[in-house]
């Protein structure tokens, strides 16, 4: 066969077997693969030089340096634009995810252990191993409702009764209704109660018990007063202590004995769901 340096066709299209070439095949305009095609070097466009089709690896870049790289991963190293991304494995990255045309919103890792959401440039959210800070209000399904109010018995003797909830401070045994009950205005739940002596007497323990019109909502919490005035107890409930809207709600107190406090300062702190 000859040796020739040029293969030219002209008019209709040219079938070829097999093309072997010691060095570059140049394609002036476009041409079409139907079968494989083996290169032992890279392919580059002549007239487009900003990419190049290698053995193991699709590269493009903008004539200085590689932006990106298509082999096992995808390699970017400067931006890249897609419509939508979809991934069946893990996506890696460095430092944020950031909203387009909106630099100072955020989501991303500021450090090992450590994720953050950034709006408006301030840091709302960070989660690390230790816990989660929130910064800024947060706005929960049951929001918080906090009653301060006071009672003490008119006799020493007098162990148990209802704290009033507004009006008057004393603690009865034997009313429930009126200033002695609080109507839940939602549904929600007894998170704690934060009870304080008013004056000076022997500690020990008191208990304290809620309760709604049909009877106890669960178990009493127990709780050591102190015998230093103004000292507090916190008293912790929780979600078990649930309640719906419109139940007419007492708290009973157990003194325990005489030699305890008469009177005592009452921080209720309820959850109330205004939301759903």
């Amino acid at each position: 066969m000859p040796n020739w340096k040029k293969l030219i066709t002209s008019g209709s299209n040219a079938v070829l077997n097999k093309v072997t070439a010691s060095s570059d095949v140049l394609f002036e305009g476009g041409f079409q693969l139907e079968g494989q095609f083996n290169a032992g070097a890279n392919i580059v466009p002549q007239t487009d030089n900003i990419g190049s089709v290698g053995t193991s690896a699709l590269t493009f870049n903008n004539g200085r340096f590689t932006s990106f790289t298509v082999d096992n991963t995808l390699t970017s190293k400067a931006s890249l634009s897609a419509v939508d991304i979809t991934a069946s494995g893990i996506i890696e990255i460095p430092t944020y995810i950031e909203h387009s045309g909106d630099t100072n919103t955020k989501v991303g890792f500021s450090g090992n252990d450590r994720v953050v959401l950034v709006t408006d440039g301030s840091t709302r959210l960070r989660a690390s191993n230790t816990g989660v800070e929130v910064f800024g209000t947060l706005d929960a399904t049951k929001e918080k409702q906090i009653i301060v109010t006071n009672g003490e018995v008119l006799k020493a003797g007098e162990l148990t009764g209802y704290v009033p909830f507004a009006n008057i401070n004393q603690i009865d045994s034997d009313v429930q209704t009126g200033y002695w009950q609080y109507v839940a205005p939602a549904d929600g739940y007894i998170e704690s109660v934060i009870v304080s002596p008013h004056q000076s007497a022997t500690s020990g323990t008191v208990g304290l018990q809620w309760k709604n019109q049909s009877g106890n909502i669960s178990t009493e919490v127990d709780g050591t007063i102190s015998a230093t005035a103004g000292v507090p107890t916190t008293y912790a409930f929780g979600s078990s202590y649930s309640f719906s809207a419109t139940e007419r709600l007492n708290l009973l107190v157990d003194r325990g004995a005489s030699a305890r406090s008469r009177g005592f300062g009452f921080t209720i702190i309820l959850r109330l769901d205004f939301v759903s």
